[in-house]
């Protein structure tokens, strides 16, 4: 419908604004937070809890100025299960944060990396990724690899050869300033985010796979920096990160079929590697738990049924 369609808004004017691939599970706690506080719902999904926590969080400490990657890590840390998240604000014109939890995201590179002054780009030599390496990286799992853990988040990165690294401000060595992107010494860089890479191959090879607990930061003037949340107590709480821009080399009809001749084909084949993603923010290896977000608040109700039936539908 409609009102469930993306992108979501936290309120009438649009102040926060998110695309959001995955599920919350912890959606309906916050949501009748929300609610407690005045805040209004326009639609059935999990995802608007996100932009309305964002304005609840930066209502929470105007007037003093926030910047908008903190904003969005303190909104993440609240949020439970596997998303992947786009955020735009009228509060940061110019502006966008993306970042991940299980759900892939990856980072397509538009443009003349040498002649790309004044960004945080290195080039260094250059790698190639194949088909599964590509879906790996983007956080599907490839069936044929041995993960020693098939749910373990860091599992899901393929590791990869030296690349283009694209750099935090903080890795440089020479403190290069911001520049505006109509500077005659840099030709612009468009940067395409998407879950899924077959949505970017057909306009650039040049991909960037972002880790789970990344928050990457688009400032006005077109920098870009990345850090990384730590779960681990006994490190910093985030630090600056970079990460390898590698080149794919396949072509789309490769991507969407893959090796197979048919797309029913595909799906069969492709099962294990479905369910895998299902529990993606589900289970709990660690603690030797399962969270089902969307049975929650109907357990009083299956508690007192006598039968319960699963009907599947599919493509075929």
């Amino acid at each position: 419908s409609i009102a469930n369609s993306h992108p979501h808004r936290s309120d009438d004017s649009g102040e926060f604004v998110v695309v959001h691939n995955g599920i919350i599970t912890n959606f309906m706690a916050i949501k009748t937070m929300l609610i407690g506080k005045k805040y209004s719902f326009e639609s059935d999904t999990d995802t608007e809890v996100i932009p309305k926590l964002l304005k609840y969080l930066h209502d929470l400490v105007a007037p003093q100025p926030i910047e908008f990657a903190d904003l969005v890590r303190k909104a993440v840390t609240l949020l439970e299960g596997a998303f992947a998240l786009i955020v735009k604000s009228k509060h940061y014109r110019g502006e966008m944060v993306a970042c991940k939890r299980g759900s892939p995201l990856v980072i397509g590179v538009k443009g003349k990396l040498e002649n790309s002054s004044g960004l945080p780009i290195e080039i260094q030599q250059t790698s190639t990724l194949t088909l599964s390496e590509a879906e790996a990286a983007t956080g599907y799992v490839n069936q044929s690899a041995a993960w020693p853990s098939p749910l373990s988040p860091s599992k899901y990165v393929s590791p990869l050869s030296p690349g283009v690294v694209l750099q935090t401000p903080s890795t440089l060595s020479s403190g290069m300033p911001d520049m505006p992107p109509e500077s005659p010494a840099m030709e612009p860089l468009e940067l395409l985010i998407s879950s899924d890479i077959s949505a970017i191959i057909e306009h650039t090879r040049r991909v960037m796979h972002i880790e789970n607990n990344d928050i990457v930061h688009v400032n006005a003037n077109g920098r870009i920096s990345i850090v990384h949340i730590h779960e681990d107590p006994t490190l910093e709480t985030i630090t600056p990160s970079t990460r390898t821009l590698s080149t794919v080399e396949m072509e789309l009809s490769e991507i969407m079929k893959g090796k197979f001749d048919y797309f029913m084909q595909k799906e069969i084949h492709e099962q294990p590697e479905s369910t895998v993603n299902t529990m993606r923010g589900r289970i709990n290896f660690a603690e030797g738990t399962v969270l089902l977000g969307g049975l929650t608040r109907h357990l009083t109700d299956i508690k007192r049924c006598r039968r319960m039936l699963f009907i599947a539908c599919g493509t075929s």
